[in-house]
């Protein structure tokens, strides 16, 4: 929409074409996302995940999306519409994606893992570990930080108020620092080796550079590429890049406790109600963990909003059913993830 300037009358034209064929694109992709991969005729669960898949693409504008639905005996992944806009370069499987925050889920299962090896605790207060850090650090624990309820808010120094909880990614950022300050690594390193090298997750990695190797563009909901965004902006709250495979196998071994030394699991799943400022999106919050009640029973997992991409990483409590959304899309609002949310929930429930 919009007026065509007179002074840029190509440009504006060729804009236009771009977003045309994008969209054309991604229609014709979605008889492949509902028929899947193979020549026989799609099953009635088939037929509707990939319904699901091109109305949770619809809705959040995105250029194109992955989706994985996995139980103990099915798996069922597709993709949907491009990955490049002005190429028309169909999705993949394997592209990589921001996480955003869904990279706290693998932050968390590092700090519990600390716990479970008694170098931490997770009643321990933020002023012993980080001396100086946080306003009132002497008030706050490590799990008032992994469950954001340290009342910490973003904006020059860190102050808390113990007890409120508003979700933050200061809370993270200070989380990164107490494992440095724990094991003499940095959270990047230590994710490489206790979660990504133990796992096989060779396709998750915090990127060195802007632009890490088949990561699909992103776009706002207009359609402007945001790709590029500066890996020093990034922190231990939305650092990482995956894919919807390794993401899958992640969220699996972590709720069904492979990656946790001792009993950290059930604290992992200690969720606080969350304000009445995020209950348009959310309803509870554990230890980096979101739940939520869906058709199939109480999830877990957690949701990535980054500029240029959006994820979706939610399964069941046994880790027996697992979904991940990855798309290519960023910032939608929170209307827009409350009408998505079901679509979600209903796809991993099929």
């Amino acid at each position: 929409s919009g007026r065509f300037e007179n002074r840029r009358p190509v440009a504006c034209i060729l804009r236009r074409v771009r977003l045309m064929t994008a969209t054309l694109a991604t229609a014709a992709l979605v008889a492949t996302a509902i028929a899947g991969s193979h020549a026989t005729a799609a099953s009635p669960r088939d037929e509707r995940l990939g319904e699901l898949l091109a109305r949770i693409v619809a809705l959040t504008r995105a250029p194109g999306g992955v989706m994985v639905v996995a139980d103990d005996t099915r798996l069922w992944q597709r993709t949907l519409g491009v990955s490049d806009i002005p190429l028309r370069t169909p999705m993949r499987l394997d592209n990589r994606f921001r996480i955003a925050s869904a990279s706290k889920m693998l932050v968390a299962t590092v700090v519990l893992q600390l716990v479970g090896k008694r170098r931490l605790q997770l009643d321990e207060p933020v002023e012993r570990l980080l001396p100086g850090r946080l306003v009132g650090g002497e008030l706050v624990t490590v799990r008032d930080l992994l469950n954001h309820t340290s009342g910490i808010y973003d904006g020059g120094p860190f102050y808390a108020t113990p007890g409120v909880f508003h979700y933050d990614n200061a809370n993270y950022v200070l989380l990164g620092e107490i494992v440095r300050a724990v094991t003499g690594t940095s959270i990047r390193q230590a994710l490489e080796r206790r979660i990504l090298r133990p796992l096989g997750l060779s396709t998750t990695l915090w990127p060195a550079t802007s632009v890490p190797r088949r990561l699909a563009h992103g776009y706002t909901p207009t359609g402007r590429d945001v790709t590029s965004l500066p890996a020093a902006q990034l922190s231990a709250a939305d650092a990482l890049v995956s894919t919807a495979s390794d993401l899958r196998r992640f969220l699996t071994a972590m709720l069904r406790g492979r990656l946790f030394p001792g009993a950290e699991l059930p604290d992992l799943e200690t969720a606080v109600p969350v304000g009445r400022a995020y209950r348009v999106v959310d309803e509870r919050y554990g230890l980096g963990v979101m739940g939520f009640s869906s058709p199939c029973g109480p999830i877990w997992g957690h949701r990535g909003r980054i500029t240029g991409y959006t994820t979706f990483v939610f399964g069941s409590p046994d880790g027996r059913r697992s979904i991940v959304v990855l798309l290519n899309v960023g910032r939608i609002d929170d209307a827009t993830v409350a009408r998505v949310n079901p679509l979600v929930f209903e796809a991993l429930c099929a």
